[in-house]
């Protein structure tokens, strides 16, 4: 695939759109903030199909500096340009889109029966109300030929796209709390979610597990979905210890539906030397670096912090892993998995969403969903007690990303269907 030239996009200089984009992308924050790292990794497959670009950002998320983007690709200003909850929900619902028709949804889905749904209503209705309004989407609108829509997630500007135009042309990827209504910030309800399938040209899910939920949930438009997995390049092999330490390996934004908390009263319990390195930042990381500040002398912790993909891949290139653990008690289909899988590495994981589609006992060991911290330090003493079995899944890992988990392979797939459309 050709290399394209990366553009920098600056929060304090956000070029006015000047070309007709034959794409429209709708991120949460990307290129804002630190997430949505998988973004840019399909982004070059996107523009060898479509090479005028337009992404628009939800909000800024967790920073207002922009990652680069590639050459082809132009970046609105975010829908909001403040992330805090208030000052959305008050920005969009006091605007000039109309209203009427999310009031309907509200009744029609009985959404107002309980203050929670309430509120997730709520911040689904201000989002959609204030990108309707948007001008930069309004002029969208009025383009011809219609670009193709893409929103990257099955909730937050995907909120919008019931109320847009019947004429507009839209793709969706489902991933997990888009899918699933009983993770914490859904409250219980999936404010639009039918409605929004019936908009879709195709709704995407990352996991089979995830597909399923979604067509028995809303059955009429189960043939708008498709599984379409994400990916992860090829990743150096890791090398496992040789010195007898055991070397565990962690990935994920440090927020409470990680468990991190969990994991580390289980590795604090093992009897052997461990070296557990966990990679990511969030508002949990303070309270897990607490629980292991008194760790025995044989155990060591250590917490780089956020990390990009460069250091991501140096990580598995120059240091020892073991066996990677997540432990979420919710998951689309983890990227973090991939990448351990392309690199080789052994993954122990909770049995929950679709993390059963990537592991199984052929390349690393499932714990029950909430599995305790008992059951966790079990699991790791038995996988460290036995260096052969390691291996044997350590062989199979790298086959497995091979089949299930090629970035190249995947997203060149769903790059092909897009542009059909």
């Amino acid at each position: 695939m050709p290399v394209r030239r990366l553009t920098h996009h600056a929060a304090h200089d956000i070029q006015k759109v000047t070309s007709q984009p034959n794409l429209i992308l709708f991120t949460d924050a990307y290129p804002y903030g630190s997430q949505e790292t998988f973004v840019a990794l399909e982004l070059p497959f996107l523009l060898e199909a479509f090479p005028s670009i337009l992404i628009v950002p939800r909000t800024f998320g967790d920073s207002r500096k922009a990652r680069d983007v590639p050459h082809g690709a132009q970046v609105a200003a975010p829908i909001f340009s403040r992330s805090n909850r208030s000052y959305r929900l008050i920005h969009g619902l006091f605007n000039t889109a109309p209203f009427l028709p999310l009031l309907q949804a509200l009744l029609d889905e009985r959404l107002y029966r309980s203050p929670g749904k309430l509120i997730r209503w709520m911040e689904a209705a201000s989002t959609a109300r204030k990108l309707i309004s948007h001008p930069e989407v309004r002029r969208l609108i009025e383009q011809r030929p219609q670009p193709l829509w893409y929103f990257y997630w099955g909730a937050g500007c995907a909120w919008a796209l019931p109320f847009l135009p019947p004429e507009i042309k839209a793709v969706c990827r489902f991933h997990g709390f888009d899918v699933y209504e009983d993770r914490r910030e859904n409250r219980g309800c999936m404010p639009f979610q039918e409605r929004i399938l019936e908009r879709l040209r195709m709704g995407a899910c990352i996991a089979q597990h995830g597909l399923e939920h979604l067509q028995a949930r809303c059955p009429r438009h189960a043939n708008t979905l498709s599984l379409h997995r994400l990916g992860v390049p090829t990743m150096p092999a890791a090398q496992a210890s040789d010195d007898g330490v055991f070397r565990i390996l962690s990935c994920s934004r440090m927020v409470q539906l990680k468990r991190l908390d969990v994991l580390a009263q289980a590795i604090l319990t093992l009897e052997f030397p461990v070296e557990w390195r966990h990679l990511g930042d969030g508002p949990c990381k303070e309270a897990v670096k607490r629980l292991v500040e008194s760790c025995p002398s044989h155990i060591r912790c250590v917490f780089p912090g956020q990390v990009n993909y460069d250091e991501l891949h140096n990580t598995y290139r120059d240091t020892p892993v073991d066996i990677f653990v997540l432990i979420s008690e919710s998951e689309g289909v983890p990227v973090s998995i991939m990448e351990a899988l392309g690199a080789g590495v052994p993954v122990l994981a909770t049995a929950v969403g679709g993390v059963p589609e990537l592991v199984d006992d052929t390349v690393g060991q499932l714990l029950s969903a909430g599995a305790h911290a008992v059951e966790i330090a079990d699991a790791l003493t038995g996988i460290q007690s036995m260096p052969d079995r390691r291996q044997r899944w350590a062989l199979a890992a790298r086959e497995r990303w091979r089949e299930c988990a090629n970035a190249e392979t995947n997203l060149k797939k769903f790059v092909s269907e897009c542009s059909a459309l």
